[in-house]
């Protein structure tokens, strides 16, 4: 899946992982790795795709687009 931000918004790229995460900690985590590049890693046992999307866009609005695995 490929979410492209508008160009007047500002640019978020996101990277999303499936990862096996402990059953006693949150279902979704992330890691900036530069200031508008991020890695999100969900536990799909959890969480779909589509909900960690739909999570990020509430937040970052247009104004981020998404890659699976990891930004280039």
């Amino acid at each position: 899946m490929t979410v492209t931000a508008t160009a007047e918004a500002p640019r978020v790229t996101a990277g999303l992982i499936t990862v096996t995460l402990p059953d006693d900690g949150p279902a979704m985590r992330a890691t900036w790795i530069t200031p508008d590049t991020v890695i999100v890693g969900f536990d799909p046992r959890y969480l779909t795709e589509d909900l960690v999307v739909m999570v990020l866009q509430s937040v970052h609005g247009d104004g981020i687009s998404f890659v699976e695995g990891v930004p280039q």
